[in-house]
């Protein structure tokens, strides 16, 4: 039987959608940088100097490492960049979907959003003021998250960062810092090596941690980088206190890796969702040489592609889900149990990975090509689902990482 979200999950994904109908489109920062793959190789320097100590303060504090409270450094402040209205990058009828996150908004509005659905506490603990959800919640949440394309670090915030707190056995840290994540007062930026070289608004989030095979470290942000997606800052992060260390986090850490990785699946599916949506509306209600060209079957066979892809798609990313049943030791980090052999779980979720990054790459090439030269333009705002379907891609692992893994993983089942 294929996995599938549970009738509580499907309810929870379509409340979250109205939801964010309803709260309007983010806000969308427009960068005079662009062309740049969110990647160590086409990022470019902005600052050189060293940034201030990143290593956390207690909550509510004002002293090095700590944004303003709500501050978190996303930075919409341009005027007028959202869309129309509706769910989708193109949007709908003026007037529709009325946006209650104002564009020229504090860069902590858009996380306030989430906080008050209560997604950003969804992977923490009920006894830190969380959820507790199951792995399935998180995906149908993130999911949601890349159809709207919500800006920020959200698989760090959501899901990597609470389970690693959660999960390393430092009882004071995780209870001065799952609340203001649960409560998103705080954002939280991770470092990874190979997987993520560089910090997610590692300069401006509240904490930045820093995960390596078998010890988990706080970090100190240095340089800043762009990317691509302008709604991202990247920083290069050194290694400072230790918060735990041990052959016994490396359980967790490996789980908090492979969570984070499955919930950017999540987020490029939903993207993929969102530029087909957009592509079909376009393709209905564009006339060219005597009709809608979606009358062409040229259009609606690319169209058929990417609809067949993300539905391919789709079951590796809910058997991976099914696959992280967590151990006793997990469910400290508020997950609740899967229904799957946990034995095949980083085969699963880097197949959900590939998959789902190569569904919502088909997804924006021919978004691009269904929208022509308008969907190019920064006004329309396409531009948004494709640049963070490009750098989401690459980020929590690239595509050739991710396969490597497969078949050192299948030969390891022979």
């Amino acid at each position: 039987m294929t996995p599938a979200p549970s009738p509580e999950e499907r309810a929870f994904g379509e409340s979250l959608h109205g939801a964010l109908v309803a709260a309007g489109p983010f806000p969308w920062p427009l960068s005079d940088i662009a062309g740049r793959a969110d990647s160590p190789a086409h990022d470019s320097v902005l600052t050189a100097s060293d940034r201030a100590s990143r290593v956390p303060p207690t909550p509510g504090g004002s002293g090095p490492g700590r944004s303003r409270p709500g501050d978190f450094g996303l930075g919409y402040p341009g005027p007028g960049d959202a869309r129309p209205g509706g769910s989708g990058p193109g949007g709908s009828a003026p007037g529709e979907g009325v946006c209650s996150v104002k564009a020229d908004a504090g860069p902590g509005a858009v996380w306030a959003v989430l906080a008050r659905l209560g997604v950003t506490g969804l992977a923490v603990p009920e006894r830190f003021g969380g959820a507790g959800a199951s792995v399935g919640a998180l995906v149908v949440a993130a999911e949601e998250l890349g159809h709207h394309a919500a800006p920020g670090p959200v698989a760090e915030s959501l899901a990597a960062v609470p389970v690693l707190l959660a999960g390393c056995g430092n009882d004071e840290v995780a209870a001065t810092w799952l609340p203001e994540l649960a409560a998103g007062r705080v954002l939280a930026g991770l470092t990874a090596p190979p997987w993520l070289p560089r910090a997610v608004h590692g300069g401006t989030a509240g904490i930045v941690v820093v995960a390596g095979t078998d010890v988990v470290r706080w970090g100190r942000a240095g340089s800043a980088y762009t990317s691509m997606d302008s709604s991202r800052l990247l920083a290069e992060v050194s290694p400072a206190g230790v918060v735990a260390e041990g052959p016994a986090l490396v359980p967790v850490i490996a789980r908090a890796l492979d969570l984070g990785a499955l919930v950017c699946a999540a987020q490029l599916l939903g993207l993929g969702r969102g530029m087909l949506e957009a592509s079909v509306e376009h393709a209905r209600n564009r006339s060219q040489f005597g009709g809608p060209i979606g009358r062409f079957q040229a259009v609606q066979h690319r169209l058929a592609d990417v609809s067949v892809a993300l539905q391919f798609a789709r079951p590796l990313l809910w058997a991976a889900a099914a696959a992280m049943g967590p151990s006793e030791r997990d469910r400290s980090a508020g997950l609740s149990p899967g229904t799957a052999d946990g034995g095949t779980v980083a085969r699963d979720v880097s197949a959900a990975k590939v998959a789902c990054g190569e569904a919502a790459r088909l997804a924006a090439r021919v978004a691009l090509q269904t929208h022509g030269a308008i969907g190019c333009t920064r006004e329309h705002g396409l531009g948004r689902w494709l640049t963070a379907a490009r750098v989401l891609a690459l980020s929590w692992g690239t595509p050739a990482q991710h396969r490597a893994r497969i078949m050192t993983e299948l030969a390891r089942e022979r």
